[in-house]
């Protein structure tokens, strides 16, 4: 009886540390993240990004990107996988609509979330 008490519980521990290890892991794409926010703004695309960035710490590297009826801005890499975050402006005319996404927002109080919010309406 005592052997199979350790055993379940050996089973139990390793299940734990299995989904302990899976939720730890980065997640591959930027926009995968749990970290976002989104919303609309009037401001024209340069306007807006130029806000943002005015927003991020001087030595944080950021990446414009064009690309269908969009502008992306990447921080630190222009691909999703590595970059620390990405704010997407769509749309044209007097409203856009802007999702941002932070890897690891909780490391600097999710300073670009804020930008992003901070911006659309400023």
């Amino acid at each position: 009886m005592k052997s199979s008490r350790s055993l379940a519980g050996a089973i139990l521990v390793s299940g734990f540390a299995t989904l302990f290890m899976a939720g730890c892991a980065h997640d591959p794409d930027v926009r995968d993240s749990h970290d976002y926010t989104s919303g609309t703004t009037a401001k024209s695309p340069p306007a807006y990004l130029g806000c943002v960035k005015g927003e991020l710490q001087g030595s944080v590297k950021t990446y414009e990107v064009e690309g269908d009826n969009s502008v992306k801005l990447f921080v630190e890499s222009t691909d999703p996988d590595k970059a620390d975050g990405l704010v997407e402006l769509r749309g044209t005319g007097t409203q856009r609509q802007f999702t941002a996404y932070q890897r690891d927002a909780w490391y600097d109080h999710g300073r670009l979330l804020d930008a992003a919010l901070m911006c659309s309406k400023a």
